[in-house]
């Protein structure tokens, strides 16, 4: 179990690794926990790649969490919302978590679809997680080639998806007669 450390560079093995900061000074670490299912649970900002396996990390309390949560099926979890921010930076939405304690209401948490440039396709797109309006959370999907966003995004999935829901992308039946598939994708990236 690594306990406590400051302004450290620490690195896990391919077991299920511990990370426990609780202390004041416990925080400005960089953590590498690679293999294994790993638990970080921490007061106070670290920087954290999670690397393979079913990681959970906890937030309970703090600013600054810099979070990647690497390969395996993820948690986050918010336990208090006072003074907190973090961010995630591969998120895959069909794999990983986020989940709020009990004593967090989840009426005063509100999450946005935000593009992050000026175009208007989903691919651009994060989320914003507030509470109570303050921003306290930055969620950036996984789009590298594999991640199950990458493979959501996929042309003939998401022609797929137009075919049967027409209205729903302001689409006429006709359309995917004539229409090159890039186009089906195009038209559906930007609803």
């Amino acid at each position: 179990m690594f306990k406590n450390f400051q302004d450290s560079i620490l690195r896990g093995n391919d077991n299920g690794d511990k990370f426990v900061f609780k202390k004041k000074k416990s925080s400005g670490n960089s953590l590498h926990a690679e293999g294994g299912n790993d638990i970080v649970k921490s007061d106070h900002g670290q920087n954290t790649k999670l690397g393979s396996g079913d990681d959970t990390y906890v937030i309970t309390g703090g600013l600054n969490h810099m979070i990647s949560t690497g390969e395996g099926s993820d948690k986050v979890k918010l336990k208090s919302t006072d003074d907190t921010s973090f961010v995630i930076s591969d998120f895959e939405p069909f794999k990983d978590r986020i989940k709020t304690s009990k004593s967090i209401y989840n009426t005063d948490l509100e999450v946005s679809v935000v593009q992050q440039s000026s175009t208007s396709l989903l691919a651009g797109a994060s989320l914003e997680i507030k509470n109570k309006d303050e921003l306290i959370g930055n969620i950036f999907f996984d789009k590298t080639e594999g991640s199950s966003f990458y493979d959501f995004m996929d042309e003939d999935r998401l022609a797929k998806i137009a075919f049967l829901n027409p209205a729903q992308f302001d689409l006429e039946n006709g359309y995917f007669i004539s229409a090159p598939r890039e186009e089906i994708g195009t038209a559906l990236l930007s609803f």
